[in-house]
């Protein structure tokens, strides 16, 4: 049997993060919400992963001949039953930073129509699959105003990904 298993705990900060702009169209080529603060744009990068774990397996089943269980068998039932082998890939992640957005109503402010939402409340988590976050907590800013929430406040939904495969082993002479 082989197990390996990884785990990162990390975490990456920046003003703009690279310019794929991960999960943001737009991201990756706008400038700075406001260029004569660019301290209000300085949050978790777009790609940062703060935890992320990765297990895998290789179990050989003892079944078959010189295994432990079957070890006599004759040839033509060790070719059906024997040299089975279980692999499995199991991998979970938090998910990526979320900016909520709101409209630069009527172009004002000269952000390409991604100016950021007015924090009123406590952005929480509802982990629903209609509503990822209380959208009560934000609303829309006025005409001419930036937005008071922050970059990369939330995170999205993570990764909870499972993978198998079952392998038959066998001689070709």
């Amino acid at each position: 049997m082989l197990f390996t298993m990884v785990y990162t705990w990390a975490r990456s900060i920046d003003s703009k993060s690279a310019a794929a702009g991960i999960g943001n169209d737009v991201a990756g080529w706008q400038g700075f919400l406001n260029n004569a603060d660019v301290r209000r744009d300085r949050g978790l990068s777009e790609f940062d992963v703060d935890h992320r774990r990765v297990s895998s397996l290789v179990y050989e089943l003892p079944v078959g001949r010189g295994k432990k269980f079957g070890g006599n068998l004759p040839k033509a039932v060790d070719l059906v039953i024997g040299g089975w082998q279980v692999n499995a890939i199991a991998t979970f992640q938090r998910g990526f930073p979320l900016t909520v957005t709101a409209a630069d109503l009527g172009g004002l402010n000269d952000t390409f129509n991604t100016n950021r939402a007015d924090l009123v409340g406590t952005p929480r988590l509802t982990k629903t699959l209609n509503q990822w976050f209380d959208t009560s907590a934000f609303r829309q800013p006025a005409a001419g105003f930036l937005g008071t929430s922050g970059r990369s406040i939330l995170r999205a939904p993570g990764i909870n990904n499972w993978d198998t495969g079952l392998f038959k082993n066998f001689t070709i002479t």
